[in-house]
């Protein structure tokens, strides 16, 4: 990657603190506990659902 492309010290510290906050939130609406790789799993199946969901409102409208 060129120094021109790449972040900061602060702004992947930045990033990866945004990060650990969203997935702090996120696992306050779990109902269990998951692994990494199961919230993985999880994230891709609702992010398809909401994939078709949309795909089915737009056809419909």
């Amino acid at each position: 990657m060129s120094p021109r492309n790449s972040w900061s010290s602060n702004r992947v510290k930045i990033e990866l603190e945004d990060t650990l906050k969203t997935l702090d939130r996120l696992e306050t609406h779990l109902p269990e506990p998951l692994t990494l790789t199961e919230s993985i799993g999880e994230l891709e199946t609702t992010l398809a659902l909401y994939d078709q969901l949309t795909e089915t409102e737009s056809t419909d409208g």
